[in-house]
């Protein structure tokens, strides 16, 4: 058997082991950027808070240009305080103020953000100069065992690298699209409830119905794998690295769940909702917390994902794949490979048969 020397076989092993460096250090550095510059350049803007009543909405417009805070929220006026509270209870603000004739009250919601919630305390610091103090009272807490809800934020990382390895295993080692598929529908499933199990019921990190987070996070999950599997299957291996610059590089940094993604720099924090771990943190946040919010958008977007995936999952290519061979499978090598035997075979037998005939002439 002939040995065929691979293309970068021909460049010298130094010159390779020089673009590999580079190669490695761009990408390295690309990964710092994208999870260090988001969070480096996010600052408190537009946050949306409701006033109540509504004509005092102008007054406190002043009293914030006044301590050049004007730019830190986008307020609204209300009728009351019921008004107020139902707001942020369907996640259209992220805190509110009251105006009475006691002085003036902030309410905040934790649960929503925690960079929010501390923005919201200054506030009613700010408020409360030569009045009785402002008291920021909590509408909505985070769950007991996050109090900070840092760690809420935190578990979009895992649930996304989680999705990226089910989606690049079944991609490279099952190649049947309609079991691959399958597979990575029911791997969700089943590691969704694992993860809820522990987020929920082991952590005390979520605080919702437990079925509504389970399928929140498998459809999350199902959303990123099926992705990823169905555009390994159609161009490679090379698809998982595609897919993880779009999932982990962007989705995660951009996903807002520390800060506000209104707090993110110009389009970043609108782009970061269209992404799955934006998306799923979100829904995550209305189910587990804010079980009277809306859950249309975050949900459609999820729901798009994951038809993009079976979409790509159910696709045929008869291009490279991850092995090396066409969509076509072993089947049609195996019948290539039989055509082409008959022939020596065929020439063996007529060369055997011609001796054998020789043979008998001379014996004659």
């Amino acid at each position: 058997m002939t040995n065929t020397a691979s293309p970068l076989d021909r460049i010298p092993v130094w010159s390779r082991a020089g673009v590999l460096a580079g190669v490695l250090t761009l990408a390295t550095v690309l990964i710092l950027i994208a999870f260090a510059w988001p969070t480096s350049r996010s600052e408190p803007r537009n946050l949306p808070v409701v006033v109540a009543p509504a004509a005092a909405t102008q007054q406190i417009a002043k009293q914030l240009e006044a301590v050049g805070a004007n730019e830190l929220f986008d307020l609204a006026g209300v009728s009351d305080e019921a008004a107020a509270r139902s707001a942020i209870a369907n996640r259209d603000a992220f805190g509110a103020i009251l105006i009475g004739p006691a002085g003036p009250r902030v309410l905040k919601a934790g649960a929503a953000s925690p960079a929010a919630a501390q923005i919201l305390d200054q506030l009613a610091a700010t408020l409360a100069t030569g009045k009785p103090p402002a008291i920021a009272q909590e509408v909505s807490s985070p769950a007991a065992g996050d109090p900070r809800g840092s760690a809420f934020a935190t578990a979009v990382l895992p649930l996304t690298l989680s999705a990226l390895i089910i989606g690049a295993a079944f991609g490279m080692m099952i190649r049947p699209r309609v079991p691959r598929l399958v597979g990575v529908l029911t791997t969700s499933i089943i590691v969704g409830i694992c993860f809820t199990v522990v987020l929920d019921s082991w952590l005390g990190i979520l605080a919702g119905a437990f079925v509504a987070e389970a399928l929140t996070i498998a459809l999350v999950l199902a959303a990123v794998a099926s992705t990823v599997s169905g555009l390994v299957g159609l161009v490679g291996a090379s698809g998982v690295g595609a897919c993880a610059g779009v999932f982990v590089l962007l989705g995660v940094p951009l996903a807002g769940l520390t800060a506000p993604w209104q707090a993110l720099p110009d389009f970043w924090g609108e782009f970061g909702r269209f992404l799955p771990a934006g998306a799923g943190g979100d829904l995550l946040r209305r189910l587990s917390f804010f079980p009277t919010a809306p859950v249309g958008f975050p949900l459609l977007v999820l729901v798009g994902w994951l038809a993009l995936g079976v979409c790509l999952g159910l696709s045929v290519w008869r291009g490279s794949h991850p092995n090396g061979r066409s969509e076509t499978g072993s089947t049609g090598s195996s019948i290539d490979s039989s055509s082409t035997e008959p022939t020596p075979i065929n020439a063996g037998s007529s060369s055997a048969a011609s001796s054998g005939r020789n043979g008998s002439t001379v014996a004659r």
